[in-house]
């Protein structure tokens, strides 16, 4: 049987090669909120954020998606979709 193996290197040669996320839940005093962080692995800045009371995904990951998006269009670099 076939294994599969996954390989990711956290290395990248030029911006916007590799971009990762995470989203992470906070407590607040008034309630839970989720924080969704795009970076971008060769300089490591963050390039696009949201912060929601709902893990719904038009709320969280696809907000941090457009802005990071935005952010490097306004920097020069192209993406695409």
């Amino acid at each position: 049987m076939k294994q599969y193996t996954a390989e990711f290197k956290a290395e990248a040669v030029a911006l916007a090669e590799k971009w990762v996320s995470d989203i992470t839940y906070l407590g607040t005093t008034n309630g839970w909120v989720y924080l969704t962080v795009v970076l971008d692995l060769f300089d490591r800045n963050v390039l696009g954020w949201s912060l929601s009371d709902t893990m719904e995904s038009a709320h969280t990951s696809i907000v941090a998606l457009e802005m990071a998006m935005k952010n490097r269009q306004s920097a020069g670099i192209t993406t695409s979709n």
